[in-house]
């Protein structure tokens, strides 16, 4: 899937994607790893407010690399595919403390004529979160 944005920042999604769901969901105060490292300075920050948006008491910890620790029942991994100025790629991966895994929909976004913002990279994680049959309930 591929996102596009123009001048006036907006973006465009080329096909649908799926809602956050599936499978058994974790305890309300269960702890989240999320290990993302980016290109860009914002993105990682805008991941993390997206999560915190669904994830309802429950403890989110920010890495940018290691494995997950042993107090995380839901880890996830933002792998970066490609990055520019203009653009992003990448995909989300996750695994819970039962084993359980999964790989969200490899997703990009690019801008014509600009740099991306903080606001479009704010757009893009919350899509990608979507994108990836997480498991957390819907908000």
């Amino acid at each position: 899937m591929k996102l596009a944005a123009g001048h006036a920042a907006a973006l465009l999604l080329a096909s649908g994607t799926a809602g956050l769901a599936g499978g058994a969901q974790p305890q309300t105060n269960s702890d989240i790893d999320l290990i993302c490292r980016s290109v860009h300075p914002d993105f990682c920050p805008a991941l993390v407010e997206a999560i915190e948006n669904i994830a309802d008491g429950r403890t989110l910890r920010l890495r940018e690399d290691g494995p997950a620790s042993e107090e995380a029942d839901l880890t996830l991994r933002f792998v970066e595919e490609h990055a520019t100025d203009s653009a992003i790629a990448g995909h989300l991966v996750w695994e819970t403390a039962e084993g359980r895994t999964g790989r969200g929909e490899s997703l990009e976004l690019t801008v014509m004529d600009a740099r991306l913002n903080a606001r479009l990279l704010s757009d893009y994680a919350l899509t990608l979160l979507k994108a990836s049959s997480l498991p957390l309930p819907r908000r």
